[in-house]
C-alpha cells in the first residue's frame, strides 16, 4: 500500500491525540531523537545477537586468533610495501597503517578474542598523524612480548586533513623519543626516511639500549631515494648512530642511503647472519671505498649466512692482495652487479671451498659493460669464475627457461638458469630407475649451486645463461627441467645445448617448453637417407613399432637426445589433438609418435610419463592409450596417481 503526504500528516495528528507526541515542536524533535537513539541501540543489540550466531563467530578463540594474525600480517605487509614503493605526493601513501584493527570492530566476540591475543598487538608503526598515546595503548596489550616497530620520517607532503603542518615537524622529532622509549623491547626495527633534516635522529640513537634487537632496516624512500645517475644520496647514516654493540642483531639491511664501510654498525655485530646492501653509496664524499674495507666487514661477520649486494660496491678499488675472510656458514651469495665485481668477489670469498653455497647472479639493465672495459676479457673472466664454482662438484640437475620482467613497461627477454651439483668425492647419484612417485628432482628441497639470470637486449652486452651451462661438464646430469620457453630467449634450441647430458634420466617440461618436443623427437635426430629407420629388414618383426627390433646397421641411441631418459613429466599443459602451434598444448599423437621414434633409434622405453596440473578431455586422454598398449612406457600418472585407461578389449 502506498502512503501519500496526507497519510503521513494524518498519522502525526492521531499520534498527538493519543499522547504519543507532544504538541511543542521543540519537545517533539527531542523525543524523536531519543527514539532514534533507542531504536539504533536496539538494532545494534540485534545485530550483535545475529553475529554471535554466525558460524564464524562460533570458532574457538585459538583458531580465530590465527585468522586475525594472518589477516593482520597481510595488511601490514601491503601497507609497508605501499609506503616504500610510492613516491612523495602519492595519495595512497596516506592510507592508515592500522587497517588490521578492523577485526576488533566486527562484533563483541571478535573484539574480546582480539584483545586477548597478545601476539596481535606486537606490531606498531609511527608516523606523524598517529597519536603516541594510541600506539602506547597498542603496545601495552602486547604485555611483555618482543615488538616489531616501523618508524617513518616523512616529507611534508601530508594534506591538511591528515595533520596540521604546524605540528608536523614537531611530531616527527617527538617520535624519536617514543622510539628510544620502546627500543629495549623491539626485536624488529624498520626506519624509513623521506626527509633530509633529521640529523638529530642519529644522535638520539648513538647508544640505544637494544638488547633483543635482531633485525634492523634503514631505507630512504620517496624523493629521498638515491639518484643512480649522479650517485647523490639524500640520507646519510652518520657515524654517531649505533655506536654500541647490538648483541642479538642477526639481520641488517641498508638501502638507498650513504654510509661508510668502516661504520661501527658493520663491525660490532658478530652475531649477524644476513647482510643486504642495495642501491647505496658506500663511501664519504667522492672518495671510493677500498675493497679491503669491504673484506674487513666480512671478516667481522664470521656467522654470515646470506649476503646480498648490487652495484653499490661496483666502483671499489680492488688492487692488491687481500686476506680471504672465513665465512664457513655462507649459504647464499646474491649479486646484481657488473661482472668485474662478481669475478673479484668469487676470487676473494673462496666460494669453491664452500660447496653448499648458492651463488645467484643477475644482470640488470644498468650493468652495461663499456667498450673500454675490454668486453672479451670481462666475459672470459666471468665465465671462468662461474665455472670455478663446480671445480669440486659436478652438475646433477639443470633448470632453464624464460622469465618475465618484473616491470610491466619492460619488454626485454629474460632467461634464468639454475644448476644443482653433486660432490665429486662421493658416488654420483644418477637414478636410472626412479621409484614410482619419486623422480629424483632436487628442485624443491635442495638449493642450487648457481642461479644465473640474464636480460637480453640490443643495448647491453650480456653472457647468455645457456652459454655458461654449455661449458660445464654435463656427463653426470640426471635431471633436466625446462620451464617457460621463448624462442628469443636463446640462440640455440634446448636440445642443442643439452645434447651432452646423455645420462639424464628425468625430463620435466613446463608450459611453453613443450614446443621443443618436435625437435627432441624428430628434427633433433639429424637423420639422413643412410640412417633412416624405415630402411629395415623385411622380417616379420623388423620395422614394427611395437617390436623394438632394429635392423643391423640401423640408427643407434647415441643419436637421440637424452638416450637414457626414463621419466618424462609435463607440468601445466593442456592435451589437445592436432594443435601443434599452441604454446601450452601438447598433441598426444606427437608424444606417441616421438616415443615410437625413440624406440626405432634403440633408446630404452620410458618407465613413466607423468602429468601434473594439466588439463584434458576423456577423448584426448584416450589418445595416450598406445603408450601402454605398445609398451612405450610402463606407467602413466596423473597428478601423482596411476592413470587407468580402458583398453579396447575391456
Amino acid at each position: 500500500m502506498e502512503m501519500d503526504l496526507d497519510t503521513h500528516l494524518g498519522t502525526e495528528v492521531v499520534a498527538r491525540r493519543m499522547g504519543g507526541m507532544p504538541t511543542s515542536e521543540t519537545e517533539m524533535q527531542r523525543q524523536l531523537r531519543e527514539k532514534i537513539t533507542f531504536h539504533s541501540h536496539q538494532a545494534a543489540q540485534l545485530k550483535s545477537l545475529l553475529n554471535i550466531r554466525l558460524p564464524i563467530a562460533k570458532l574457538p578463540p585459538e583458531i580465530l586468533s590465527e585468522v586475525f594474525l594472518n589477516q593482520a600480517a597481510m595488511l601490514r605487509q601491503e601497507r609497508v610495501e605501499l609506503h616504500t614503493t610510492s613516491t612523495a605526493g602519492d595519495l595512497d601513501i596516506h592510507k592508515s597503517f592500522y587497517q588490521w584493527l578492523n577485526v576488533s570492530h566486527v562484533c563483541r566476540h571478535w573484539r574480546e578474542v582480539a584483545h586477548n591475543c597478545a601476539n596481535l598487538w606486537t606490531w606498531a608503526a609511527f608516523e606523524e598523524r598517529v597519536r603516541e598515546s594510541f600506539i602506547d595503548d597498542i603496545l601495552r596489550r602486547a604485555v611483555k612480548l618482543p615488538l616489531t616497530y616501523v618508524h617513518t620520517i616523512n616529507a611534508a607532503g601530508h594534506c591538511p586533513s591528515c595533520i596540521s603542518m604546524d605540528g608536523f615537524y614537531g611530531a616527527g622529532y617527538s617520535g624519536l623519543d617514543f622510539l628510544v622509549k620502546w627500543i629495549p623491547r623491539i626485536r624488529d626495527l624498520s626506519i624509513y626516511i623521506e626527509r633530509d633534516d633529521f640529523e638529530n635522529m642519529w644522535k638520539r640513537l648513538e647508544e640505544p639500549d637494544a638488547p633483543i634487537l635482531e633485525k634492523l632496516r634503514i631505507e630512504a624512500v620517496g624523493s629521498a631515494r638515491i639518484r643512480r645517475e649522479a650517485l647523490v644520496a639524500t640520507v646519510t647514516l652518520e657515524d654517531a648512530a649505533f655506536q654500541t654493540q647490538l648483541p642479538s642483531l642477526h639481520s641488517l639491511t641498508l638501502k638507498e642511503i650513504q654510509f661508510d664501510l668502516m661504520h661501527t654498525l658493520l663491525h660490532t655485530s658478530p652475531s649477524l647472519r644476513h647482510l643486504e646492501i642495495t642501491s647505496c653509496v658506500c663511501g664519504k664524499d667522492e672518495d671510493l671505498p677500498l675493497f679491503g674495507d669491504f673484506l674487513q666487514v666480512l671478516h667481522d661477520m664470521p656467522n654470515l649466512e646470506t649476503l646480498t649486494l648490487d652495484w653499490s660496491l661496483e666502483d671499489m678499488e680492488a688492487e692488491g692482495r687481500y686476506r680471504i675472510p672465513p665465512l664457513p656458514h655462507l649459504r647464499l651469495l646474491r649479486l646484481s652487479s657488473r661482472p668485474g665485481f662478481l669475478v673479484t668477489l668469487i676470487r676473494y670469498l673462496d666460494i669453491p671451498g664452500k660447496p653448499a653455497t648458492t651463488v645467484h647472479y643477475e644482470y640488470t639493465e644498468d650493468d652495461f659493460i663499456e667498450d673500454d672495459d675490454g668486453l672479451d676479457v670481462v666475459e672470459a673472466a666471468l665465465k671462468a669464475s662461474l665455472l670455478s664454482l663446480f671445480k669440486q662438484r659436478s652438475p646433477s640437475t639443470i633448470a632453464y627457461g624464460a622469465r618475465s620482467s618484473t616491470s610491466p613497461a619492460d619488454d626485454q627477454v629474460f632467461t634464468s638458469c639454475r644448476i644443482w651439483a653433486s660432490d665429486l668425492s662421493a658416488a654420483v647419484d644418477k637414478p636410472q630407475h626412479p621409484p614410482s612417485g619419486d623422480s629424483g628432482l632436487e628442485l624443491d628441497n635442495v638449493p642450487p649451486r648457481l642461479i644465473y639470470d640474464d636480460a637480453k637486449s640490443d643495448r647491453f652486452s650480456v653472457i647468455p645463461a645457456e652459454d655458461v651451462a654449455r661449458r660445464l661438464d654435463l656427463s653426470n646430469v640426471h635431471t633436466v627441467h625446462l620451464t617457460e620457453w621463448d624462442d628469443e630467449a636463446s640462440d640455440l634450441s634446448w636440445d642443442r645445448w643439452l645434447e651432452d647430458a646423455f645420462t639424464a634420466s628425468t625430463l620435466r617440461l613446463t608450459g611453453t617448453a613443450v614446443r621443443g618436443l618436435k625437435a627432441m623427437f624428430a628434427d633433433g635426430l639429424g637423420r639422413d637417407a643412410a640412417m633412416d629407420p624405415t630402411e629395415v629388414d623385411d622380417g616379420d618383426n623388423a620395422g614394427s613399432v611395437g617390436s623394438g627390433q632394429i635392423a643391423r646397421g640401423g640408427p643407434s641411441a647415441s643419436r637421440v637426445i637424452f638416450p637414457n631418459l626414463r621419466v618424462l613429466q609435463f607440468v601445466d599443459v593442456k592435451l589437445c589433438y592436432n594443435s601443434h602451434n599452441q604454446d601450452r598444448w601438447l598433441d598426444p599423437d606427437l608424444l606417441v609418435a616421438g616415443l615410437s621414434l625413440r624406440r626405432q633409434y634403440r633408446a630404452p622405453d620410458l618407465l613413466r610419463v607423468e602429468f601434473k596440473g594439466c588439463r584434458s578431455t576423456d577423448e584426448e586422454l584416450m589418445k595416450l592409450l598406445p603408450l601402454l598398449t605398445e609398451s612405450l612406457v610402463s606407467e602413466l600418472r596423473w597428478d601423482g596417481r596411476p592413470l587407468r585407461l580402458p583398453t579396447p578389449s575391456s
